[in-house]
């Protein structure tokens, strides 16, 4: 496969470098790379604490950094909500968080499936179907960029999820009323 041009328009543009033992991706604050096991496995023994504790711990976090992105989205990259979606999607396959559809991109509602989805399939891998959504971390890092790019508060829903036996995970984001 080849390299996303997304990943070399930003090794080109010194959006994404490695310094003094660093990496940053588009931010003043360095990134670490992981392997997904990790983010699995504490993402399960967090929940295996208290599950609704993690949960919003997780998915306030995860909005945060979404919220604080999609703001940097909007004054360096793209100042379109297509753009945005454009933008998004090329962003998500450069980090490995999977490969998104949209289904539906309005300034009020976005839908959109990722498949594959590396997160729900190495949950399953490693702990077997589950009976609700596990990706809260990519649901609410998307809710954050766009609330964060378009300054109105959107939530987010899985209502598919490949954790729990769908083909893929589907994500619903509306504008909080």
């Amino acid at each position: 496969m080849a390299i996303p041009s997304l990943f070399k328009k930003l090794l080109f543009s010194k959006q994404f470098k490695y310094e003094k033992g660093r990496f940053y991706l588009m931010t003043e604050v360095p990134g670490v790379i992981l392997p997904l096991d990790v983010w699995v496995k504490l993402q399960k023994s967090l929940m295996d604490v208290d599950k609704d504790e993690a949960i919003k711990i997780i998915s306030k976090i995860a909005f945060e950094q979404g919220e604080n992105a999609g703001k940097r989205y909007k004054m360096r990259v793209t100042s379109s909500f297509k753009g945005l979606l454009k933008f998004s999607k090329e962003l998500s396959e450069v980090l490995g968080m999977g490969v998104i559809t949209y289904l539906k991109g309005s300034g009020s509602e976005v839908i959109f499936n990722i498949s594959p989805s590396p997160f729900a399939e190495r949950f399953v891998e490693l702990y077997g179907r589950t009976k609700e959504p596990v990706c809260y971390y990519l649901s609410n890092i998307a809710a954050g960029a766009f609330s964060g790019f378009t300054g109105k508060r959107w939530v987010a829903e899985e209502v598919k999820c490949v954790a729990k036996g769908d083909l893929y995970c589907q994500v619903m984001l509306r504008v909080k009323r």
